[in-house]
Order: structure tokens, then C-alpha cells, then sequence
């Protein structure tokens, strides 16, 4: 689909402002007639309130001097030397963009950031975690696997949505990417709602889990930190009374935080080399020490003495989640 230097229509699904690689964006879906409409990203933060108040107000709007996108998850580019501004009627009125229903199967085949909605049954539920999104606020994250005849998928289940072991629900999603595997994550205007039993064969709620056997060939500590036990995000290693927290600039006993310890390992599983990242607590394990009261040096040549090891891991991360015995 060709890309015109400039649109009229109305601004829809205006996403919360994401950092990039060189600068922050926000998405958005932009209809350009009564049964069309088009992703477009935009890399101009200071135009977001104008899209979210003619998103608000279903008003149309005009788009200049927008551009082609090479990603898959977009259609155009608005950028700094894009204009934005009103426009008068359009010919056909504002219709929020229909959420399609698909099934597990289908959402291999979708698009980044394709909204659509499921009807799954809940087959396994880690445990909830909070999260620090971009905003720098801190969310529950609760990860999830779902299923139905098709097939089963990681869901990703932001709050307020809370999801039970063995219900059934419909739940409007969109479709993410990580480690070039699809996963559905819930959104601030998803429905979530429950359904009538949705049957999903025995045996797929492990889809990700993985095993690898064999020698750890290779070792590294990527990264020693503490956990402030405010924000939860990482404070360099010290050997200070007193830790102070460079997000939040929360003040706290260094005895009193937790410490933690990020290990790459590379594991010879019959000929193939599996890259496998470890915390602490899983290497500890792996080594029958208490890995956090060692030197680093001293952690990674313990892992190459190791006899040969049986690692679950999760494939969606590629990290491993439990040792063997």
C-alpha cells in the first residue's frame, strides 16, 4: 500500500509514549475512510496531546509531509517535519477500528502491535511481578499461558486484569515480539471478560519450557547489583554502609537489600551450543555454594568444573528457571 505525503481522516488506539533507540514515539491507527485505516509512528512527542485530543473528540485531522515506514508494525512516519492541523468534514464519520477475534494459531501470522481478541482457557500462571514501565511508574505484571484447540501462547496480563487457573476468558490483546517469538499482552482499554468453557488439549502449557543437557563450556558474570527495595531497579555493587538508590534516591542499609548476580552460560547439548542466561539463585544451585559470597572469577571457573548439567529454561528468555538433579 502506497503512502500519500498527506491524509485526512481521524485518529484512533493513540498509544502511551515509548522509548526508542535515538528518541521517544508514540503509535497510533489513523482512518482514512470509512472502512480503511492505516498504522502510523510518530517521533514527535510534543504532537501526542494534539492526536489525543482529536482521538478524544473524534474530530478529523489532516497529516503532511509523512513518509514510508520500513517496519512491519507501521504503515507511515510522522516526524518533526511533519504538520498536523484541523481539517474540516472528511465525508464519512469516525469508526473505531473493529477488534478481529482469531485463534491462537493465527497470531503467528499477525503484525507487531495487531489488536485483536481471543477466546482461551488459563493453563498456567507464574508468579505477578512489578514492573517499572516507561512512564517510571510501577505496574503488576503477571505472565500467563493460554490456550485453545489451536495451539497455546504467552499472555502477558497487566493490572487491573486479573486472570484464574482454569477459567476460560475473551480478552482483547496485542500482538508483541520478543526473541523473535509472538506473545499477546493486555493494554489499558483491553475488555477481559469470561467465557464459557474453552477446551484446550492436555500438555501445552509448557510450551516454552526447554531442555538443555550437557557441559557448561563457557561462563561470564555479566552484571553484580543490589535491588532497591523502593523502585526495585538496580543499584551498583559498593562496599558502603548505606546504599542510595540513583532512580528514586531512595536511602537504604546495604545489609538490608537484596544482591544479585546476572550469569551467561554457554552448555555443549550434543553438539549445540545454548546460550542460557542464570540469576543467582539457579547458579548457587548449579554449583552447591552460595554464589553471592564469592569473586566473580571464582563463580564462572566453579561453573566450568561442573560434571554435565540438566537446565530447564524458558525459550521465550532463555533463561534457565530450574537445575535438574
Amino acid at each position: 500500500m502506497e503512502t500519500p505525503s498527506e491524509m485526512s481522516g481521524y485518529v484512533h488506539n493513540v498509544s502511551p509514549m515509548k522509548d526508542g533507540a535515538k528518541s521517544k514515539f508514540f503509535r497510533f491507527d489513523f482512518q482514512t475512510s470509512e472502512d480503511e485505516s492505516r498504522k502510523g509512528i510518530c517521533f514527535s512527542p510534543q504532537k501526542r496531546s494534539f492526536f489525543c485530543e482529536k482521538e478524544q473528540s473524534s474530530s478529523p485531522c489532516k497529516i503532511s509531509k509523512v513518509s514510508s515506514c520500513s517496519m512491519r508494525s507501521s504503515d507511515f512516519v510522522v516526524n518533526e517535519k511533519s504538520s498536523v492541523e484541523s481539517t474540516a468534514d472528511v465525508g464519512f464519520p469516525a469508526k473505531r477500528p473493529s477488534i478481529r477475534s482469531v485463534s491462537v494459531k493465527d497470531i503467528s501470522y499477525l503484525s507487531v502491535n495487531d489488536v485483536v481478541r481471543v477466546n482461551v482457557k488459563v493453563l498456567s500462571i507464574d508468579k505477578t511481578e512489578k514492573v517499572t514501565v516507561n512512564s517510571g511508574d510501577e505496574r503488576e505484571k503477571t505472565d500467563v499461558i493460554v490456550g485453545d484447540t489451536s495451539g497455546a501462547v504467552r499472555l502477558c496480563v497487566w493490572q487491573p486484569h486479573v486472570l484464574e487457573l482454569g477459567r476460560s476468558y475473551g480478552v482483547d490483546a496485542k500482538v508483541k515480539l520478543f526473541a523473535r517469538r509472538r506473545f499477546l499482552s493486555t493494554f489499558p482499554e483491553s475488555v477481559v471478560n469470561e467465557v464459557g468453557p474453552i477446551y484446550a488439549p492436555d500438555g501445552i502449557q509448557q510450551i516454552d519450557q526447554v531442555r538443555a543437557t550437557g557441559t557448561i563450556i563457557g561462563s561470564q558474570v555479566l552484571s553484580r547489583f543490589y535491588k532497591c527495595n523502593s523502585c526495585k531497579r538496580k543499584i551498583d555493587p559498593t562496599e558502603t554502609k548505606f546504599l542510595c538508590c540513583p532512580h528514586c534516591n531512595m536511602k537504604q542499609l546495604r545489609e538490608r537489600s537484596k544482591e544479585e548476580m546476572i550469569v551467561k552460560v554457554v552448555v555443549d547439548d550434543h553438539g549445540k551450543h545454548v546460550h542460557l542466561t542464570c540469576f543467582s539463585s539457579i547458579v548457587s544451585t548449579i554449583i552447591g555454594e552460595d554464589s553471592l559470597a564469592m569473586k566473580s572469577d571464582d563463580v564462572e571457573e566453579k561453573l566450568l568444573e561442573q560434571e554435565e548439567v540438566e537446565l530447564m529454561y524458558d525459550a521465550f528468555s532463555n533463561t534457565v528457571n530450574s537445575v535438574g538433579d
